[in-house]
């Protein structure tokens, strides 16, 4: 291995958990390419966990994947904080109900 190599992580990270990934590229992409096609598949558990998970694990090694898995990332947080600023907008406008 070069010096501007770096070695590849042995986790992906999904929300708080980190969920270990074989160090091997070729086992990786065999991994990810399985769990990409068992999600297309309709079998249980079908395309909800496991192609977005087969498609991080290949964001690993391919560039093209990992930017559009950051830039995904990056418009999902973008989108959560204009959702929770819109709601603590919504909530300190709500005027208080007076009787009459």
């Amino acid at each position: 291995m070069s010096h501007s190599e770096k070695p590849a992580p042995s986790y992906i990270r999904v929300g708080s958990r980190r969920i270990r990934v074989p160090r091997r590229k070729a086992v990786r992409v065999g991994m990810a390419l399985t769990l990409i096609i068992s999600g297309i598949l309709p079998t249980p558990p079908g395309p909800v966990f496991t192609v977005p998970m087969g498609l991080a694990i290949l964001s690993i090694d391919y560039p093209r994947l990992r930017r559009f898995r950051r830039k995904a990332i990056v418009r999902l947080g973008r989108r959560r904080q204009q959702r929770l600023q819109r709601k603590a907008l919504n909530g300190a406008a709500q005027p208080a109900m007076s009787r009459s």
